[in-house]
């Protein structure tokens, strides 16, 4: 459920980001153009200005189709119509503050309810040895009965034929073949059986818990390079489309200067969604 909402709010951001790239191609496609129509660029530069527009409208058309993909999904788990928008939290906006993931702490492991189960699990198998044991010691049992056996229901005649009944049993075991000796048995592997997975569960967790933990520390490092990246990517571009008017530079600068600002936005998409994916599975290994 998590990852299918965060995936959605991933195709959204990519969606809108290649938006954004799509109006900068043709915005520099629009510049060109002008550059072509006063003598000071050749035509190959505008053909290759719209090449890069079309290489952008492409990837709006798969962000579209992505975002359109990952929100039937979502409607799928809450149940909603394939007609009803649906929409996430702004994946721009989530990005991680400090030391968040490091709040959580190995000793939260212990918190889940699958301990809970485990552990009623182990005190059952538990009282199965006790009762085991019971079978093979001395027994006592009474029992005491009253009532009446008349075809009267005056008062005399009940009377006379009201009367009271009491038993006494005492039972010892012998013998009984090994059987409930094998039933201890029984009793003392199944909580072995309890312990071992125990054990195994809390191992784990724990290992889910670090994993988690090292992906989320991960995650908002590249957060924290790509949105450098990106700052530097903008202005890279702006300065190579600066200088491409000016005639200092040749326009394939200009293209690369483009396309590396992609990355970096797609990058940064791709972190911030790793992390908030990373902090999900954080507090489900922690038990909340």
């Amino acid at each position: 459920m998590i990852e299918t909402y965060q995936s959605l709010a991933l195709a959204i951001a990519q969606r809108r980001a290649a938006e954004g790239n799509l109006a900068a191609a043709e915005e520099f496609e629009r510049i060109t153009a002008l550059l072509l129509s006063g003598g000071e660029v050749a035509p190959v530069d505008l053909t290759r200005a719209q090449l890069q527009t079309i290489q952008r409208r492409d990837e709006l058309e798969r962000a579209r189709v992505n975002e359109e993909v990952a929100a039937g999904s979502l409607r799928v788990l809450v149940g909603y119509d394939f007609t009803r928008p649906v929409g996430t939290t702004d994946l721009a906006l989530a990005l991680p503050t400090d030391s968040e993931y490091q709040q959580f702490k190995p000793d939260d492991v212990a918190r889940r309810p699958e301990f809970t189960q485990l552990d009623q699990q182990l005190r059952a198998a538990r009282q199965e040895i006790k009762i085991a044991r019971a079978d093979r010691l001395p027994a006592l049992t009474y029992s005491m009965n009253g009532g009446f056996d008349t075809d009267s229901l005056k008062g005399p005649g009940l009377r006379e034929h009201t009367g009271v009944s009491a038993a006494v049993s005492l039972t010892i075991p012998i013998f009984d073949w090994g059987a409930t000796r094998s039933k201890e048995r029984q009793a003392n592997l199944r909580v072995q059986v309890a312990e071992n997975e125990r054990k195994i569960a809390v191992r784990g967790f724990t290992q889910q818990f670090y994993a988690a933990r090292a992906q989320a520390a991960n995650a908002a490092a590249r957060i924290a390079l790509a949105r450098e990246g990106v700052t530097k990517a903008q202005d890279n571009l702006s300065a190579s489309i600066a200088r491409y008017r000016a005639g200092e530079a040749q326009i394939v600068e200009v293209t690369d200067a483009q396309t590396t600002l992609v990355a970096q936005r797609t990058a940064l998409s791709q972190a911030i969604f790793d992390y908030q994916i990373a902090l999900a599975r954080l507090r489900q290994a922690t038990g909340q």
